[in-house]
């Protein structure tokens, strides 16, 4: 090869060298450098082709070493760590993944690229986990079983009455979602228990009925949320307890049902009267009363604005559970018979995102001996046809029932019997898909608990609160997420 040649070749050399150590602010690995000084000496050629006159196949096949070796060592390379990176350039981080055992690399062979692990082939099918889950949340002030929860406008929530390890409670209390912590707020002039707490269209609760020992009460209180206190609203027309309250769509409250104690005989005895709060005039008034007297039934305000009343017994034991249902019609105020359960006893009722009625509640009329056995039972009310049928099977003891922002329905278990002066509660919870008709388990409960307080809160998820633990009332508290 000429002079001019061999020249060019050099100058191939440097150029790219410094091409190299610019672009990837590196120096070019000496091991690469020796080789493509030494190409031109074993690859020169006076018959050798020429490409565009100039530059011999030895000058070519320099650069096609010199892009790999920029292909190979930019990624590798730069930048290196520690070395800023230009301004505007993002910066990317590198997916975690778990990273074999270092290999011992040849001197001179350049790193070894790093292998990623094997996908691990699943040996089966992978279980379904259980969805949703409950976490604990700050306790309660007060150890307490078979209060009311309900959610304020504001997002909080009331947690009020209930028993105590001393009996009856007066006390109340909030639960703020923000904070998961409870604080206490004003307490009602009297301890109660067996009341209702209703949610008025203007913010403020109506506490209605219960009783205390030997003892009804008339006076219903509202519980203001601006100030935390109780203050005394007008006085019911029956004294009673273990009744329903349920809103209207117009604002009034219907009170209906329920139990009223006789000094004279020293016993309680249900009744079937109803009666009207109108918040405006903070009054009761009289309305139609029921076919039969009940107490324990399930309620539910239907979309069409009348009420259902499934269910429930006429106080008389297992023989007095009810399979009849009935409606209240605010616009006439009377009660009309509607289609019967097919099983019996309903406990409670959710109304579901297409209108039909979940009822849950129990079979009771197969006596073994002195007892009966108790079966669960689910059933669906349909208001456009007004029957109901069966659903399920629902094999859990009676308990809350929530209706969830995706239209499911959280079932918490109630109560296995009685143990000595406290029930016996579970931990298990399940989850009802209207759309299958079927209940699935879901993540039991972290405490074992009967009676607690329940509220649905505005994200969605569920406050469980209290109630009766083993061989001791509860304080603390925790939160479904579905």
């Amino acid at each position: 090869m000429n002079e001019f040649g061999s020249r060019n070749d050099e100058l191939l050399a440097d150029e790219l060298r410094d091409i190299f150590r610019a672009d990837a602010n590196v120096e070019m690995p000496g091991r690469l450098a020796d080789r493509i000084a030494s190409i031109p000496e074993r690859r020169r050629s006076i018959s050798g082709p020429r490409l565009l006159g100039a530059l011999p196949i030895g000058s070519l096949i320099v650069a096609c070493l010199v892009v790999a070796a920029l292909v190979w060592g930019v990624p590798r390379f730069a930048p290196m760590a520690g070395t800023a990176q230009p301004s505007g350039v993002a910066s990317t981080s590198p997916a975690s993944c778990e990273l074999s055992s270092p290999t011992a690399t040849p001197e001179g062979s350049g790193p070894t690229p790093t292998p990623y692990p094997a996908t691990p082939t699943p040996a089966g099918p992978t279980p379904t986990p259980a969805p949703g889950s409950f976490r604990p949340v700050g306790s309660m002030t007060t150890a307490r079983d078979g209060a009311t929860a309900i959610r304020l406008r504001d997002g909080r929530v009331l947690v009020v009455g209930g028993k105590g390890d001393g009996g009856e409670l007066a006390s109340a209390e909030l639960y703020d979602p923000a904070t998961c912590t409870f604080s206490a707020t004003g307490s009602m002039p009297e301890a109660r228990s067996g009341f209702t707490a209703t949610l008025l269209q203007d913010g403020r609760v109506l506490i209605a009925g219960g009783f205390v020992p030997n003892r009804d009460l008339a006076p219903a209180l509202l519980y203001v949320p601006t100030t935390g206190s109780f203050i005394p609203t007008g006085s019911m027309v029956t004294a009673r307890a273990g009744h329903s309250a349920t809103l209207l769509q117009d604002g009034r409250v219907l009170i209906a049902g329920g139990e009223a104690f006789d000094p004279a005989s020293n016993a309680s005895h249900v009744l079937a009267s109803a009666e009207l709060y109108d918040p405006n005039a903070g009054t009761f008034t009289l309305t139609g009363s029921m076919p039969t007297q009940v107490i324990g039934e399930a309620v539910a305000l239907l979309p069409n604005g009348k009420v259902l009343f499934a269910g429930g017994n006429t106080g008389a034991g297992y023989t007095g559970d009810l399979t009849s249902a009935n409606l209240y019609d605010p616009a006439t105020g009377t009660f009309s018979a509607t289609g019967s359960m097919v099983s019996g006893w309903g406990e409670t009722a959710t109304v579901l995102r297409n209108g039909i009625v979940l009822i849950l509640g129990q079979t009771r009329s197969l006596p073994i001996g002195s007892l009966p056995a108790t079966l669960p039972s689910a059933e669906l009310y349909d208001p456009a046809t007004g029957t109901f049928s069966m659903t399920g099977p629902y094999t859990a003891p009676g308990g809350t029932a929530t209706l969830l922002h995706d239209g499911h329905v959280l079932v918490l278990g109630g109560s296995l019997g009685e143990a000595g002066p406290h029930l016996l509660g579970v931990a298990a919870a399940h989850l009802y898909d209207p759309a299958s008709g079927t209940f699935g388990p879901t993540r039991p409960m972290t405490a074992v608990r009967a009676g607690p307080a329940v509220a649905l809160l505005a994200d969605g998820s569920v406050l469980v609160a209290g109630g009766d633990g083993p061989g001791m009332l509860l304080n603390s508290a925790e939160l479904f997420e579905p």
